[in-house]
């Protein structure tokens, strides 16, 4: 099937959607994907996360098509990536996982707010007076987006320090160096941030709001339910390590070893830091990888059914297998170096054909 068939049928499964209150069909009909994402962020009571000026601008630029064709790839994948992402939230952030885990959980948040930030990449947020490093980021991040819970000084539930997959200097040295050398302010970097600032504060109100309406509760801000939704402290040490994907993930490698050192940030130059493995930071890994084989983004002079129509994408032991169409007139092949890009920063092997590509997980 290609994959315009797949996510049809993917987008009438209950399975596919972490709340039952998602109705919308944003794939066979366009015109509700914007809904769907504002839908599935009301159905878990955090449309508080959506509050944006500029959204008019990124759904007139399509973003959010993409954003619904990439959450739509996640899903059909994910058997990959469901099991990992469990284990490293026991593992690594020594999350109790108390509650019933589902990858449509963590997906959700991370793949619909990931472009959230998109459009402020050239205006707002840069400002070239601010030469020092933490400065540029305080006073453009911090102060500007009334930040009041930092992911950086984020405890996890058992009292560890929550540790970013970049160091933090690192992230701020990087903000930095977009703002001053590349003259824009990171979207990514922006978006984590803001994300786990809203989500903690959604926590804490609605936390106030159960107090409210339930005077005499014996519940505690760690569990509580309220709206006949359960609300865990845990979930705080989840939205973290989903922010930090986010953040990290528009964090480039770099080549140029000149610019990079004269930013600080020698230790994510090519060669000198890990590739992201699926193994070791599995949303990161599925992030990078789902977004840059998302063709909607790519192809963008086409009509997204017609993309979708000629490309399949299937699984074979730890492959993804993309073919394109015979029919299909767009470009493929610039889209084929793009993904062959991916062995620069993620742990793959890439193979290409005639019209298909092969990506091997290592």
């Amino acid at each position: 099937m290609n994959l315009y068939e797949e996510f049809q049928i993917l987008e009438r499964e209950k399975s596919s959607f972490y709340y039952d209150k998602v109705n919308y069909k944003p794939v066979s009909n366009l015109c509700y994907a914007w809904k769907f994402i504002e839908e599935y962020f009301k159905a878990g009571e955090k449309e508080s996360v959506l509050n944006n000026t500029y959204l008019s601008e990124l759904k007139d630029n399509g973003k959010h098509i993409h954003t619904v064709s990439m959450y739509f790839l996640g899903i059909l994948f994910r058997k990959l990536f469901e099991d990992k992402v469990k284990n490293h939230l026991i593992s690594s952030l020594k999350n109790q996982l108390s509650y019933r885990y589902d990858f449509t959980y963590s997906w959700f948040i991370t793949c619909l707010f990931h472009d959230y930030s998109w459009i402020q990449e050239n205006d707002k947020f840069y400002n070239k007076e601010f030469s020092d490093t933490d400065s540029c980021f305080t006073k453009n991040v911090i102060e500007k987006l009334h930040i009041q819970h930092i992911i950086f000084r984020h405890k996890l539930i058992d009292g560890d320090a929550f540790k970013t997959h970049y160091r933090e200097e690192t992230i701020k040295n990087y903000f930095h160096y977009r703002c001053d050398y590349c003259k824009k302010a990171d979207h990514g970097i922006i978006a984590g941030i803001l994300l786990f600032d809203r989500l903690t504060k959604n926590y804490n109100k609605k936390w106030k709001e159960f107090v409210i309406s339930n005077p005499n509760h014996q519940q505690s801000h760690e569990y509580f339910i309220h709206d006949d939704l359960a609300w865990r402290r845990e979930h705080l040490d989840h939205f973290a390590y989903i922010a930090d994907s986010i953040m990290s993930h528009n964090i480039w490698l770099g080549t140029d070893e000149t610019v990079y050192k004269k930013y600080h940030l020698e230790e994510i130059l090519v060669g000198k830091v890990s590739k992201i493995n699926i193994k070791d930071n599995p949303l990161l890994f599925a992030l990078g990888l789902l977004d840059t084989i998302e063709p909607i983004k790519v192809f963008t002079e086409f009509n997204p059914k017609y993309v979708w129509s000629n490309i399949t994408m299937t699984t074979e032991a730890n492959k993804i297998i993309i073919h394109v169409s015979e029919k299909a007139i767009f470009n493929y092949l610039e889209w084929f170096k793009k993904i062959q890009s991916l062995k620069d920063w993620l742990d793959v092997r890439i193979q290409i054909g005639e019209r298909n590509i092969e990506i091997e997980f290592i």
